[in-house]
């Protein structure tokens, strides 16, 4: 079974994560999900999407940044989500920001 992506944009604020954990545990806890169903991949600090078709969907986490910056890793990240989202592969639920720039202000289907 393909894991479920999470891709790591940012961190919650110390105060918050020292008391109720980082972004991805909280998607992790609301999708129901076992650790052991997901890959992790923190593109803002450099690390490398999969391609789409090696995941069940993908979850984007939140982040202080702003596409308008077009930072290299928020950049790469956009193209990846319009890519999946565009051949069907992976499925987008969060990451409002990026997934409306990149799929041209349309809603994203998610059905993960």
């Amino acid at each position: 079974m393909k894991p479920v992506l999470i891709i790591r944009t940012g961190r919650a604020p110390d105060s918050i994560r020292a008391r109720h954990g980082d972004f991805p545990h909280w998607f992790r806890l609301a999708a129901g999900l076992r650790p052991e169903r997901l890959r992790i991949v923190d593109v803002a600090a450099g690390e490398t999407l999969p391609a789409a078709g090696e995941v069940a969907g993908a979850i984007v986490t939140g982040s202080a940044a702003m596409v308008t910056e077009k930072l290299p890793w928020s950049e790469a990240t956009a193209g990846w989500i319009r890519d999946a989202s565009s051949a069907g592969e992976a499925c987008i639920c969060s990451g409002a920001q990026s997934s409306r720039q990149q799929t041209q202000r349309r809603a994203v289907d998610c059905r993960c």
